[in-house]
């Protein structure tokens, strides 16, 4: 994979979809990228988030008909893919807090906060 520009709203929202692995895109990914963006050095950059907006748009096709077997098929319930975003999302979080002190993520859009896991 090459080197995401996490300032780009393109190649966030091209990332947030591969990562989610939808077959359509929601109409309002670019708001829900921009509306989960956190900023920093005093608000004036801003970092876009697709690991936890492509979280939240499996979140929402959950509840969409899914193919759950098939003989010789192995299926991962979504809830794996999601907590494995969430947790991808928590640790690039993470690290740009140590490097950015001022790193400032929208409250109600925290990794792991706020999203419903289906089991």
């Amino acid at each position: 994979m090459a080197v995401v520009d996490y300032t780009s709203l393109t190649e966030t929202n091209t990332l947030a979809l591969e990562l989610a692995s939808l077959t359509s895109e929601p109409t309002d990914l670019d708001s829900l990228l921009t509306d989960s963006a956190a900023v920093h050095t005093a608000g004036t950059v801003t970092i876009h988030r697709p690991y936890y907006v492509a979280a939240k748009m499996l979140d929402r096709a959950a509840n969409t008909s899914r193919l759950n077997s098939a003989e010789g098929a192995v299926f991962d319930p979504p809830a794996v893919r999601i907590r494995s975003l969430l947790n991808q999302q928590a640790a690039f979080d993470t690290a740009m807090l140590q490097d950015n002190a001022d790193y400032t993520i929208p409250a109600g859009h925290e990794a792991g906060g706020g999203l419903r896991l289906v089991f």
